[in-house]
Parts: C-alpha cells; sequence; structure tokens
C-alpha cells in the first residue's frame, strides 16, 4: 500500500472521472487495466488497486495496494474497505497539510515581522494577562517576560512624557471611544529611545462588555528620524528660499509650481499670481521667447543636464531687465521639471558699464600721468605701460609689452631685482634709484617706486619710474649754493667774532692788566723779602707763587682771544657747559660793571657734559649775552639785571639769557633769527642768524620768548653726551 503523488503514467490512461474516486477495479493479467511496464519490473507488482486522494490544500495523492505474489480478484467488501481508508486518509492528509501550512505561514509573518519591525500584542480585558509577539518583545529590548507583570513594566518603559496620554487612549477605547491608534516613546533597557505607532481593536461580548484588545505595533524611530530630517531639510530650503535675495524657481511642463518671494518681487509679482498659473514665457521679453523656450526643450528632454544663459525678463508693468538664470532638469514626484535661480543682473550691467567708464578714466589717467608707470607680471614682464613710459623710453606700447626690465634697466642686475622682487613680496613699497636706457641708447637717471598686488589670483608688480633728470641738476645747483652759503656763514660768524672783539677790546685789556699788576706786585714784595737780612724766604718763595698763578691767568684770557678770533675746524669734544658760562662772563664781567648789570647765575651743579665744539658754544653765550647788555643799556626806571640758568630738560640740557630790558614785539619773535634783520641801529642783524645755525648743527634748538612783565628770554637746548 503506498500513497504518493500522482503517477504521469497512470494519469494518461485514466478516465477524467475517476479522479473522484475508484480509479480501476483491477490492473493486471486478465483485466481491463493492466499493471503499466515499469510499476511491474519495479516492483513486482501483479495485481493493483488505487484511487485519488484530493485534500483541500494541496495537489492530488495516488493511493494504491499492490500484489506481488500474484495476479488478484479483489471482493467488493475490499473495494469498500480501500474507498473508506482513501477517504479517511483525504481528511488526515488535509488537516496534516493545514498545519504544515500554518507553520510555514507562521514562519513566514515572523520574517516579516522582523522585516517591518511589526508585532502583535494581546490583552484578555477579564484577567488582564497580555500576550506578546517574539518582535514586540525585541522592540521594547526585553526577554521573555512575566506577562502577569507586564502592564507594570510597560509603563516603566514609556517615556515619562507619553504615560499619561497611553492611559488615556486605551482607557477610552475599552469606554467605546475612539480606535486605539497612537505613537509614542518608549526608554528600553539599554538606555535607547524608540518611537512606537501601536493600533488595536476592542472585542466584546453579546452584552457589549469589552473582553478582549488585539493589536499591532511598530517600531518607527527610523522612520521617524527620516520624517524629522526631511522636515528640518524642507524647512532650511524654505527658510533659505524665501530669504535669498536670489530668485529661486521650478517648473513643470512650463509652468511654474513654485517661485520664492525675491524671484516674484523681481517681477513686480506676488508668490500666488505666478505659482500654476504663469509660465516661463511669460515672464520673457517677446524678443527672446525663442531662445528661451529652445533652452527649455534641450533640458526637458535631456540634451542638457544643466544650463547657464541671459535674457531679458517682462515685468508686470511692462518694463524690462536684463537677467542670468541657471537651471537643471531635475525629477519631483515622479515628473520631470526644472529646478534654478534667476539673478537680476541690472547692477551688475550698470556697474559693468561703470567699470568700462572707469576703466576709461584711468587709463586717460595714467596716460597723462607725468611718471611712467609699467605692470609686471611674477616673471617680470611688461604687461601693460601708459604714454609717458613709451614716451621717456622711445618705445611704442607694443614694443614694451613683454619685454623684462633688463633689456632698458642698466642699474638694474638680476641679483639686486631678486632682492627687490622680495621685498615687494612682503608688503613693503621698495623706492630705489637707477638709469633707464632710451631706445636710441642714452640713458637718464630715474626713481622707482614698486609694490605688488593680486588680481584674479595673479601677482603683479606696479612700478612707477620718475625722471629724475631735472631733480638731479638741481640738487647739484643746490649743493653748489649750500656750499656758498656755509663759507659765507663761517666768514660772517669770524667777523661777528672780530667785531664782538673789538666792542670788548677795553674789558679784555682790564683783565690783561689784573694779572699784570698783580705779577708786578708780587714780584716787587718778594724782592723786598729776599733783600732782608736776613731774607725772609717763606715769604718770598709765596710771592712767586702769587706769581705763577697770575701769569696761568693772563695765558688763559689770551687764549680765549686768540680762539676766538682764528679761523678753527669746528672741533667736537666733551665740554661742561656750566664752566663755558663762567668763561664768557669773565670776559664780560668789565661789560657788566660799565653799563651798571647786576648779574644773577643759576647754573645746575649736576648738570651733565655735552658733546660739542668749544669755541663756537662760547660764540653763542657770548653773543646771547652781549644782547642782553645792549637791550637793557637804555633802561633807567628799574634794575638791570642779566639772569643766567642751566638746567637738565627731557631731551637734553638748557641754558636760559633773562634781561629786563626793552623787549620785542611777539609777532616778530621767529624774525629776530633771520639773516641781517636787526632792531639795533648799528647791528648788523646775523649774530641771531649765525647762534640758531651753531646750535641747530650740534643737534639743539635756540628760541625766544617774552620776559614777564618786561624784556626778553632766550634760550637753547642740547643734547646730552652718550
Amino acid at each position: 500500500m503506498d500513497v504518493e503523488h500522482g503517477d504521469p503514467a497512470v494519469h494518461d490512461r485514466l478516465p477524467g472521472e475517476a479522479l473522484t474516486g475508484l480509479l480501476g477495479d483491477l490492473f493486471g493479467p486478465g483485466h481491463e487495466l493492466q499493471v503499466p511496464g515499469p510499476v511491474s519490473q519495479r516492483y513486482a507488482t501483479r495485481s493493483r488497486m488505487v484511487m485519488a486522494v484530493r485534500p483541500k490544500v494541496d495537489r492530488p495523492y495516488l493511493f494504491g495496494v499492490h500484489q506481488c505474489t500474484h495476479s488478484r480478484s479483489w471482493s467488493e467488501q475490499e473495494k469498500r474497505l480501500f474507498e473508506e481508508i482513501g477517504r479517511r486518509l483525504d481528511d488526515a492528509l488535509t488537516s496534516l497539510l493545514i498545519f504544515r501550512s500554518l507553520r510555514e505561514s507562521e514562519r513566514k509573518l515572523d520574517a516579516a515581522q522582523k522585516l517591518a519591525h511589526v508585532g502583535w500584542w494581546e490583552r484578555d480585558l477579564v484577567t488582564d494577562r497580555v500576550a506578546l509577539s517574539d518582535e514586540v518583545q525585541n522592540i521594547f529590548g526585553v526577554g521573555a517576560v512575566n506577562l502577569l507583570d507586564w502592564s507594570e513594566r510597560f509603563m516603566n518603559l514609556l517615556h515619562p512624557d507619553d504615560r499619561e496620554k497611553v492611559v488615556a487612549a486605551k482607557a477610552a477605547a475599552i469606554n467605546g471611544g475612539p480606535r486605539y491608534d497612537l505613537e509614542y516613546r518608549v526608554i528600553r533597557p539599554d538606555g535607547a529611545l524608540r518611537v512606537i505607532h501601536s493600533q488595536a481593536d476592542v472585542m466584546r461580548d453579546e452584552t457589549g462588555r469589552a473582553v478582549r484588545q488585539f493589536g499591532v505595533l511598530q517600531d518607527i524611530t527610523e522612520r521617524k528620524q527620516a520624517e524629522d530630517e526631511l522636515s528640518d531639510v524642507k524647512e532650511r530650503f524654505r527658510v533659505l528660499a524665501e530669504s535669498a535675495l536670489t530668485g529661486i524657481y521650478v517648473t513643470h511642463m512650463d509652468r511654474f509650481s513654485y517661485v520664492n518671494p525675491a524671484f516674484a518681487k523681481m517681477f513686480g509679482y506676488a508668490v500666488e499670481e505666478i505659482v500654476d498659473r504663469l509660465g516661463s514665457l511669460d515672464l520673457t521679453c517677446p524678443e527672446d521667447r525663442p531662445v528661451v523656450a529652445e533652452n527649455m526643450r534641450r533640458r526637458l528632454i535631456g540634451a542638457v543636464e544643466e544650463l547657464r544663459y541671459e535674457f531679458r525678463g517682462l515685468r508686470k508693468d511692462g518694463s524690462v531687465f536684463p537677467v542670468e538664470v541657471h537651471g537643471r532638469r531635475a525629477e519631483f514626484g515622479g515628473r520631470i521639471g526644472v529646478l534654478g535661480t534667476l539673478i537680476d543682473n541690472t547692477q551688475r550691467k550698470r556697474a559693468e558699464e561703470e567699470l568700462r567708464a572707469s576703466e576709461a578714466r584711468f587709463r586717460t589717467f595714467v596716460d597723462h600721468a607725468t611718471d611712467a608707470f609699467f605692470l609686471h607680471d611674477e616673471q617680470f614682464r611688461i604687461v601693460d605701460a601708459n604714454r609717458q613710459a613709451c614716451e621717456s623710453l622711445g618705445y611704442r606700447r607694443e614694443e614694451l609689452i613683454g619685454m623684462h626690465p633688463g633689456e632698458f634697466d642698466v642699474g638694474l642686475d638680476e641679483p639686486s631685482m631678486a632682492r627687490v622682487a622680495q621685498r615687494a613680496r612682503a608688503g613693503e613699497i621698495v623706492t630705489f634709484d637707477t638709469h633707464h636706457r632710451r631706445k636710441d641708447g642714452t640713458t637718464f637717471a630715474v626713481e622707482i617706486r614698486t609694490g605688488t598686488f593680486r588680481q584674479g589670483g595673479k601677482l603683479f608688480y606696479l612700478a612707477l619710474a620718475r625722471d629724475m633728470t631735472e631733480r638731479k641738476r638741481a640738487e647739484e645747483t643746490l649743493r653748489a649754493k649750500d656750499h656758498a652759503l656755509q663759507e659765507a656763514r663761517v666768514e660772517l660768524a669770524h667777523v661777528s667774532r672780530l667785531t664782538t672783539l673789538g666792542e670788548l677790546t677795553a674789558s679784555i685789556a682790564h683783565e690783561v692788566s689784573q694779572p699784570i699788576g698783580a705779577m708786578m706786585a708780587s714780584a716787587g714784595a718778594c724782592a723786598r723779602w729776599l733783600a732782608a737780612d736776613p731774607p725772609v724766604m717763606a715769604e718770598a718763595r709765596a710771592m712767586l707763587d702769587h706769581i705763577v698763578a697770575d701769569g696761568k691767568r693772563a695765558r688763559d684770557v689770551i687764549a680765549r682771544i686768540r680762539a676766538l678770533t682764528k679761523r678753527q675746524v669746528p672741533r667736537s669734544e666733551l665740554l661742561d657747559l656750566n664752566r663755558k658760562i663762567l668763561e664768557v662772563l669773565a670776559l664780560t664781567e668789565q661789560e657788566l660793571r660799565r653799563h651798571d648789570i647786576v648779574l644773577d647765575t643759576r647754573l645746575d651743579g649736576t648738570l651733565p657734559h655735552v658733546m660739542g665744539d668749544r669755541v663756537q658754544l662760547q660764540q653763542v653765550i657770548l653773543n646771547l649775552i652781549m644782547n642782553a647788555i645792549d637791550a637793557m643799556s637804555e633802561v633807567d626806571d628799574r634794575p638791570r639785571t642779566l639772569t643766567i640758568v642751566s638746567a637738565r630738560s627731557t631731551d637734553g640740557v638748557v641754558v636760559e639769557v633773562r634781561d629786563c630790558g626793552t623787549g620785542f614785539d611777539a609777532q616778530a619773535a621767529e624774525r629776530l633769527f633771520e639773516a641781517f634783520y636787526t632792531t639795533k641801529s648799528q647791528g648788523l642783524g646775523i649774530g641771531l642768524s649765525i647762534s640758531r645755525s651753531i646750535v641747530e648743527a650740534h643737534g639743539g634748538r635756540l628760541w625766544a620768548a617774552a620776559n614777564e612783565p618786561r624784556g626778553a628770554v632766550f634760550r637753547f637746548s642740547l643734547p646730552v653726551a652718550e
């Protein structure tokens, strides 16, 4: 006896109606149906009885009984028994196959649940027992759970902010309210936050009481994240598009499906007046519509992915303006369209016109400049030059472009040029003198000022060349004049010293006669002490010491006179300025007495030394003192006081000569130091001018001011010796 899927050899020979029941009486010798040859050979079958078994969930099977030892005739009772067994087998196969199919369906359902993150749950509302699918447990991150305690554990897994709404939704569904359908968040034991979408239906008994709740839930965390990200992208695009100054648009079938506010404002419309109402050609100047239509066609058929071009836009009020569009082919929701940007080029066109006009003005300005301009590239080749550059070198502009400075600069070799370029690239404006050679071979002196700038990512050197021929000639003339003036000043200084000495002759004679008279008196006393009997040697020796001291004093007086009269070259030495003041005062002592002048000296004993020419500085001090004496010579209504002060200053030392004479007009203070300007009837007007020149040559300055309440004060400052 066997059960197998239908044998093709048997099926081919059986009538169609036999498939519903017994398929034949007997198979074998002497019967209508013969045992097929392959079956007989394989199983040594002599007789056979078969029937079709048709389970409800699968294809037909053959159920048969084989007699292998001998041919056989089957009785009616055997036939009925065989048919009954076949029917029982039919029912058994149906049940078996249904269970097998159910297990396969459950396996597929589990796989589908895992793939979709979907699980089921069931709650017995009478016993409060809960059943969870494996996928629900995976979603909540829990293993096998105690279903009796699940309700409390579920509440603990819920996000605190969502617990109240979950409880309310369940209660509402059970009490006949809205269907249970909501999203909530759970915090898994591992800390991960998941978003759940749960739905359930409530089953009720015949009295309407809720007895069971069955539902499905899905983990939609990834979907929510994607939705949130998409929402963020949409919001960013919306904010960007609506705040952009550039027009942004989307078209489908030549109709605008989206335009941003900047686009609408550019054409003088409201957004709602354009979207789904107007097309690209409606906003295009009629003369440019063929070009716009062709470009749109090429993008839509895929001939080009993106295209950038210019045309004239047409505003709502009929005015036209230049625009630049940049669009690309794109797919939106299964439809082909164009996404693009549009820029109003009015300002750019105006700026380009202004730039061209500015460049023309600048070219005119540069070409009319008196200096030569050269623009060099990084290899120092000339890329542009102005008219003056061409005229100064004798080349046409076309000849100069491409030339290297080494072809006409005779004073700048390659190493020098490299050093200049290095300094210029460091940001320095480099100035140097050199010589240029004209096309005819002649050379001329120039001053070069060069620096760098970048344009379009490239480095350029801009050089300004100034012809120094006239300036050099003027400098030579000026140097000759300065030399003559310097000689005149030296001569005037000499004359001034001689004039001053002439005025002080009586004082000098008095100063010299004093030590000579003292020497004669000491010599007479010494002779008397030696003639005594016995000679008084101690007194005689003292008189000889007096003679020596007075001789040195006379020598010093004569030395000062000689120094003032000789044309000596100025010598710089370390000087005690207080001592020089006292030496000059010694020379003027007789003049001070003769004019009844009271001397008030306030010399700083801590005064530092200065570097200078002793004779020249004495001349300055002497000139200021003599001027003060002259200024007070006619004063009769007040004491005649001369004050000499030396002190430290912030930048060195300062000497002050103050009188109480007639003073001078404050507005003429600076004129006092002009050559040949004088307030004296017999003066030459060169003393103060020479004095200022001497002080300035020593690095100091000389100035005058009014002395309160009357008179004048002259001050000069000198730097401290280092």
